[in-house]
């Protein structure tokens, strides 16, 4: 049963409906489809939508970490708890990345890929080593 609160309702978005082929081309022109609805909870009461880090899964100390940089990607954030903040902020200045504003464009962007990089790398690291953990089956 989804969580409520109040006469809201929590949990994941539904799917639109399906259209079948004499809708799409009715009268020529496509028909809508229904929208999907989106959550409508307040999320600091939904357990749902509290965000945890990506790396740990921990919902303690979280802090939108901007991987790109605030200063190149500025809209992309992703949850990291503090401990792997640090961790991923430790990880771009040994490798000699500065995430601070530069002019030119071109190497905002390459800096930002290279800090995403990281971020990627240290999610993938997580996902192995809890794969690692199951026993090798084949399909």
């Amino acid at each position: 049963m989804q969580e409520r609160v109040g006469s809201t309702r929590c949990g994941p978005a539904e799917a639109p409906r399906p259209v079948d082929d004499d809708e799409q081309n009715y009268g020529g022109q496509a028909k809508k489809q229904d929208p999907i609805q989106a959550p409508t909870c307040a999320p600091s009461n939904c357990s749902l939508h509290r965000p945890v880090c990506v790396i740990c899964g921990t919902a303690k100390n979280i802090e939108r970490n901007h991987p790109g940089g605030r200063n190149h990607i500025d809209w992309f954030k992703v949850p990291f708890c503090e401990r792997h903040h640090q961790q991923f902020h430790r990880q771009l200045e040994g490798v000699g990345v500065n995430l601070r504003y530069t002019s030119n464009k071109v190497k905002r962007l390459v800096l930002a890929a290279l800090a995403l990089t990281i971020a990627l790398w240290m999610v993938l690291q997580a996902l192995w080593e809890t794969v690692s953990e199951f026993p090798d089956q084949n399909p």
